[in-house]
Formats: C-alpha cells, structure tokens, sequence
C-alpha cells in the first residue's frame, strides 16, 4: 500500500508505542499531542506546508477551506484502510469524532459515514452515531421528565393518589365503625345467655374493649356454652381485667 494508504495506521501504531494519550474525552490534555500529530501528517500527505509550532486547531485556523478539504480527504483516504484491529479503540474514536462533525464546522461539507461504508472504521462510525442518538434522545427524555410542566404533573399525581389512598382508607374505617356498632346494637338487644353465646361463635374477631361494661354478660354462664365454647371465649378474652377478668373466671370454673 501506498503512504496516502498507510500513514495513519503508522500513527496509530507510535501512538501505542508510545503510551501517547488517545482518549476522545481527556479532559487533562485533551490527546493534544496525538491530535496534532495526525492532522500535520494528514497536511503534509494533502501536500500543505504547516509550521512546527502549530498545533491542530491553528492548523485548521489558517488553511483555506481548499486546503481543509484536502486534509479532510487524506484522512479519510487512510481510515478506510486502517485494519479491524483498531476498530472500537480510543484512538480511532479519536479521529472519528475530529472528522465528523468538526471538519464539517471548517467548511468541509461531506457524508463521513457514506465515505467510510464497509471499513472497519466505518463500521466504529455506526457504533459511535448510535451512541450519540441514545445520548440524545437520553436527554431529551430527562429535559422531558425535569420540565417544570412534568414536575408539576408528577406532583398532582402523587396529590391525586394521597387523596385517593385517604379516602379509601376512611371509607374502610367508616364500614368498620358502621359494622361495629351493628355488632353492639345486636348486643344490646340480646340477653346474656345470649351474648355469651355470640361472643364465643362469632366467626370474625370484635375488639372486647369496645363493649361498654354494660354489655358485658354479667349473669350465670352454666347454661349458656357448651365446654368447646367456654374455652374460646376464655382465649378470647385472654388477661383483660375488670368486668372480663370476672367472666372468664367464671368460666373457668364451669369448665
């Protein structure tokens, strides 16, 4: 292959020797000098004379867009033969990522990825262009989401759901409060043969310390439960005192 061929891959290969920093993002030095070092070998295979003294940028500064161009195309040129070996290394992103788009920013008007099609570094082209629209549209996503219009939204949604689990949860209460006094307005109406016997065989449980002490059976118990139902209410009532302490005594006794 010719030196228009091979020039950059040799550049790539001292970069490497070397230990020259080729990160696309240094934001210590920027791979300043792997940076100058290709774009004056890319003016001098153009056939453009710049000083030593010049780094890249005061290269591109002071050529004409003619002489931009033609660096542009010696660079090209070359990354179309840079083997896969380089593909999805720093420093071919490097070089990617100067020619497209900040050539184009120097007048250089041209499609990277149609002129680098089939090469390896076309293909690293891709994988970078991808990268940058999963980037973007990354961004846009979270400008979206932390858009005061959004904030606001999410805020009236959590406000809308506060308000929804709150009056749900008062919804509940106030059927448990209605089913409660059903239950006591039964007890009320009942004898205490007949409450002893409900509070034993009640299926669902009912709060004791909710009974006034007036509800509570307070009459004889031995014609009231069998043994089976003395001994769940005495469970029932567990070591509650007063009026409960009382009757379980009792019933512990008919047991």
């Amino acid at each position: 292959m010719t030196e228009e061929q091979t020039w950059l891959e040799e550049t790539l290969e001292e970069a490497k020797l070397n230990h020259w920093c080729v990160r696309p993002s240094c934001t210590t030095c920027g791979s300043r000098h792997f940076r100058d070092t290709y774009l004056r070998r890319a003016a001098r295979v153009a056939g453009i004379e710049v000083a030593d003294h010049q780094d890249g940028r005061q290269i591109l500064e002071s050529l004409s867009l003619e002489e931009r161009a033609g660096m542009f195309e010696a660079l090209v040129a070359a990354a179309r033969h840079i083997e896969s070996k380089w593909q999805f290394t720093d420093a071919l992103e490097t070089i990617l990522q100067d020619l497209d788009p900040p050539f184009i920013k120097w007048g250089v008007v041209a499609v990277l990825r149609d002129l680098l099609e089939g090469t390896p570094a076309g293909d690293v082209l891709i994988s970078l262009e991808k990268e940058r629209q999963s980037y973007i549209a990354m961004q846009a996503a979270r400008a979206a989401y932390e858009s005061p219009e959004a904030v606001k939204q999410r805020r009236l949604e959590r406000q809308r759901e506060t308000e929804e689990w709150v009056a749900a949860r008062l919804e509940e209460k106030a059927e448990r409060d209605a089913s409660r006094q059903e239950f006591l307005n039964t007890l009320a109406a009942m004898s205490d043969a007949e409450r002893l016997l409900l509070l034993a065989t009640k299926e669902k449980y009912f709060p004791l310390e909710m009974i006034p002490d007036e509800l509570v059976p307070a009459g004889d118990t031995s014609n009231s439960l069998n043994a089976k139902q003395c001994e769940q209410l005495i469970r029932i009532i567990g070591k509650r005192k007063r009026l409960w302490r009382r009757l379980r005594k009792r019933l512990e006794v008919q047991r």
